[in-house]
């Protein structure tokens, strides 16, 4: 039989390897992508096991545990940009961005390599962290879908870069592929209030820098220049980041840590009372002695903790319906401390009573709308 009669030796089917087994070959495991996983997914079960409903979330579990929230965030704790990436709002949230996750990071991160991916995940996710953040600032976030949607941008911008590596048909669909995924999150995105796009976006901007970046000929000299290719992106990375970082708004101010001051305030005030109280009962000082007391070291603070407290409605970050409760306590306790002055004043045991009964009163009103609010 003639060489030239167009039957193919089957030899000469292995001497070109197919794009998916040149691709293998590069990067025969995905232990980035798994070890995401696995650490996404064993944060969400210790969270669980200390306390945290698995379909709902608890906010103020999620504060504690690292998610990224402005008034912290922006006020020296920037390592809740990175512990946010690996907190999920429950079973679904975790669900899919770890089923997305897998169905992209598989290819990207035999195209880049593992160190590589690696780079790719972290930078996507601070970068959408801090998208988040310059978006809605006041905000509690967390999740992947930051880091995620970086995948799905490098994986698009190595695409894009490699007519010489991949066979038109493929980058095609690959490029189709990609376009209805960004669609679809787009639409279901502006479609759910609860979704972070700030983040969505964020990351996918820098991974698809990374993949430009890191974008490349599948060839056995890929690996060696790899490693200089991943240190190009550590750098844009150490340069782009904190630039941003340097452009976001003013930091808001972290009420809940002014609360816990006021909250030291008030016991410390009310410890005052209390000791001259005692000392009034045991006949230490007279009761003309208790209520200057009372007019000097307990009334002045106490109206200053008032003031400090109505100052905080007009920050933007501020829960003004809890405010509006907590100032009509401060108020009630105000009005029963100078009844109970003018009764000691007076020697009027009636108003000393009623200070007493108004002081309980605005407790128990206080206890029961805190605990009656959503």
């Amino acid at each position: 039989m003639s060489e030239d009669s167009g039957v193919k030796h089957p030899m000469s089917e292995r001497k070109k390897p197919s794009l998916s087994n040149t691709v293998v070959w590069l990067a025969p495991s995905q232990i980035v992508t798994c070890t995401i996983i696995f650490v996404n997914v064993a944060v969400f079960v210790a969270m669980v096991a200390c306390g945290m409903p698995i379909v709902e979330s608890d906010g103020q579990m999620m504060l504690d545990w690292g998610a990224n929230f402005g008034p912290l965030t922006m006020n020296g704790q920037w390592w809740r940009l990175v512990t946010s990436m690996f907190l999920h709002f429950g079973i679904v949230h975790l669900a899919l961005n770890m089923w997305i996750l897998w169905g992209l990071a598989q290819m990207t991160e035999r195209l880049v390599g593992s160190t590589g991916f690696a780079i790719v995940y972290m930078a996507s996710g601070i970068a959408g962290s801090i998208a988040s953040l310059a978006w809605h600032p006041a905000a509690l976030s967390a999740g992947a879908s930051g880091a995620v949607f970086g995948t799905a941008g490098a994986l698009l911008g190595f695409v894009v870069l490699r007519r010489d590596t991949f066979p038109d048909g493929v980058r095609n669909q690959m490029l189709k592929s990609m376009a209805t995924f960004v669609i679809l999150n787009l639409v279901v995105g502006m479609s759910i209030p609860q979704i972070d796009m700030a983040a969505h976006a964020g990351g996918f901007a820098a991974g698809v820098l990374c993949g430009l970046i890191l974008s490349q000929p599948l060839s056995a000299e890929i690996i060696a220049r790899r490693r200089f290719k991943n240190l190009i992106v550590i750098m844009a990375a150490a340069i782009i980041l904190p630039f941003v970082i340097a452009t976001l708004p003013e930091a808001l101010p972290d009420i809940s840590a002014r609360m816990q001051r006021l909250s030291l305030a008030e016991n410390e005030i009310c410890n005052t009372f209390n000791t001259d109280q005692a000392e009034a009962s045991r006949g230490v000082i007279d009761q003309n002695e208790f209520a200057d007391r009372i007019e000097e070291n307990v009334i002045p603070p106490w109206i200053n903790l008032r003031e400090e407290v109505e100052g905080f409605s007009d920050l933007e970050n501020a829960d003004k319906n809890y405010l509006e409760i907590l100032v009509r306590y401060i108020r009630c306790r105000e009005e029963s401390w100078k009844l109970l002055v003018q009764g000691l004043r007076e020697q009027d045991e009636a108003k000393i009573h009623r200070a007493s009964d108004l002081s309980d009163d605005c407790r128990t009103e206080l206890q029961e709308e805190t605990q009656a609010k959503p």
